[in-house]
């Protein structure tokens, strides 16, 4: 069953400041804003499509597409255990 985007940010319109809980809300249940969001946004909040794509594209916390999938990759390193001289494989930080 879709998500309807209207009942996910319904809660915030009428709170102060409410379109960044909205915006966040909207990234955390579709992964993205899009382009109906925006106007969905837009017209609840009583701002202009431009307005809220401001406040979109200012923050890095908002994607407005989808994330393609990510494959990470882990390097790993081999060590000596410098207490035993045994050795061992530990995992390099990004």
């Amino acid at each position: 069953m879709p998500i309807d985007s209207r009942n996910i940010i319904k809660p915030f319109i009428e709170e102060k400041g409410g379109l960044m809980p909205a915006l966040h809300a909207l990234q955390d249940h579709l992964g993205f804003i899009s382009k109906d969001n925006i106007k969905e946004l837009a017209i609840a909040f009583n701002f202009s499509q431009a307005e809220v794509i401001d406040v979109i594209t200012f923050y890095d916390d908002f994607r407005l597409a989808p994330m393609k999938d990510v494959h990470v990759a882990q390097s790993w390193v081999h060590l000596s255990d410098t207490k035993n001289g045994s050795p061992h494989d530990v995992p390099l930080s990004p």
